[in-house]
């Protein structure tokens, strides 16, 4: 689909009114047996009676040292977001490496940037065989769908910026 550019600069200050009206509100908190929370967010780590017992850490690495440092920290889940994604094998040989016990779940990152075409690299992530995949865009979701995917913030946003021009354009 192709839009005229005053169509895109008049979507795009919409959207930048819309997130300033959003941005202008106060925060409103709720509080609770263990102290404050957002209560936009919803109740911590899943947890229905208002605690966060069911909290827990997940650690976002950027190179096989974070990774060793964060395995000898104990953390129960890991993200991995390496410059180079054949790097993943050895993130995910070193978490298999680890006993069943005390193995953290490994999630890997493909990169943000994704072109039409490179399909390879996405090949390439999947190979390394992590517990799952932490993915950014509309071609990851896609592209994963069949493995465990979890999303980041820019999805979300991705998704919200989709909804707004289909109901524009409908």
């Amino acid at each position: 689909m192709l839009l005229p550019i005053s169509e895109l600069n008049r979507l795009r200050r919409e959207v930048v009114t819309a997130l300033e009206q959003q941005r202008s509100k106060p925060k409103r908190w709720t509080l609770n047996e263990r102290g404050m929370r957002n209560a936009e967010c919803g109740t911590a780590g899943g947890a229905s009676s208002g605690g966060n017992a069911n909290a827990k850490l997940i650690i976002l690495v950027r190179n096989l040292a974070q990774l060793e440092a964060a395995l000898k920290a104990g953390v129960e889940t890991v993200y991995c977001e390496f410059e180079n994604p054949k790097k993943y094998r050895d993130a995910v040989a070193a978490i298999r490496a680890l006993t069943e016990p005390s193995r953290p779940e490994i999630f890997v990152a493909p990169p943000r940037i994704f072109k039409t075409g490179e399909e390879w690299m996405l090949e390439q992530v999947r190979s390394c065989e992590a517990d799952g995949y932490l993915v950014r865009n509309y071609d990851h979701l896609n592209f994963f769908a069949g493995d465990r995917r979890v999303g980041d913030f820019s999805l979300n946003i991705a998704n919200i910026f989709r909804r707004i021009i289909s109901k524009k354009f409908k």
